[in-house]
């Protein structure tokens, strides 16, 4: 190592770490492995672009104040849309925080948990909270349970 560089950490600084929404939206949901979700999440952290800024600071701020379904809810028909998603991928491609060959089992992921509307299966337009168990109830049966 030269003199002022720094060695690539292999683990996320512990503030990098995934917030709980985002580890059980990715392994709960998606169904992505935890190297997956971390992987995502540390790129994230790194990447200085609105779209990720945005999602960082959004995950953080819900996972110190959401008590109720409805502020979980919003976070997912929002910030954690499908389209959402997909940009937010994309702009860390262009960003050239991660290669594109490492982002396709996210996106494949993220797709298979689609509508036809491009909505979350089981959110379509105009949903309200569902009864079955979906993304919605199985968040927020995880957060009940860390309370």
């Amino acid at each position: 190592m030269k003199g002022g560089e720094r060695m690539a950490r292999p683990w996320p600084h512990r503030e990098q770490a995934p917030p709980i929404l985002w580890r059980e939206f990715c392994q709960s949901w998606l169904g992505l492995s935890s190297h997956h979700t971390g992987r995502w999440w540390a790129a994230v952290c790194r990447s200085r672009w609105t779209r990720a800024v945005v999602v960082r600071g959004t995950l953080r701020g819900h996972e110190l104040v959401d008590t109720q379904l409805e502020q979980v809810w919003h976070l997912y028909r929002d910030i954690l849309a499908p389209r959402a998603l997909l940009g937010l991928i994309e702009d860390l491609v262009r960003e050239r925080i991660v290669a594109r060959r490492d982002t396709s089992t996210i996106a494949e992921a993220i797709l298979r948990q689609v509508d036809v509307h491009g909505q979350w299966k089981g959110t379509g337009e105009g949903a309200g909270p569902p009864s079955s168990t979906d993304i919605n109830a199985a968040i927020y049966a995880t957060l009940e349970g860390d309370g």
